[in-house]
């Protein structure tokens, strides 16, 4: 009888993956790099560049998270996180005048914004996320990938 998944600790994943390990090593490469490839294409070759926006847009999702959670308390503004370069190239190992770089290229896009301080956000217009719209395409390849991984993985996990 398959395993209930909602009753599934991340132990017991991790072991019915480790012990299904040349499947689940198969199907995570090959999200791996076809997501790799989806977003080198998208990003004309440069992964630095998205790794940096990854960065900011993890950022910036996270306090979108929290303000659905917690609708009453507005601390947490989303249009009020900001990153510092320094900080980014901590988090990805990029060196930060690479940074600075891949930022001014993200600012040139309009995807991103440095306020009066030096620090960087995300640039949210009237719709939303600059950088979303413009990437929405790579976004809907990467739901439908993400979705087949976990079909494939699920497989592996609740037998």
């Amino acid at each position: 009888m398959p395993t209930n998944p909602s009753m599934l600790t991340a132990e017991v994943i991790e072991s019915r993956l480790r012990s299904s390990y040349h499947a689940y090593q198969y199907h995570f490469v090959e999200f791996f790099t076809e997501h790799l490839a989806d977003c080198s294409r998208a990003f004309g070759g440069d992964l630095q560049l998205m790794l940096v926006l990854a960065l900011m847009g993890q950022m910036h999702l996270k306090a979108m998270a929290a303000q659905k959670q917690s609708p009453d308390h507005r601390a947490q503004n989303v249009r009020d996180q900001k990153i510092r370069a320094s900080r980014i190239a901590d988090a990805s190992g990029i060196p930060r005048e690479t940074v600075r770089r891949k930022l001014a290229k993200l600012e040139q896009l309009g995807w991103v914004e440095q306020d009066a301080t030096g620090a960087w956000r995300v640039t949210i217009g009237e719709h939303g996320s600059d950088a979303r719209r413009d990437l929405a395409e790579l976004d809907q390849r990467a739901i439908a990938r993400i979705a087949a991984l976990y079909h494939k993985l699920h497989g592996l996990v609740t037998i």
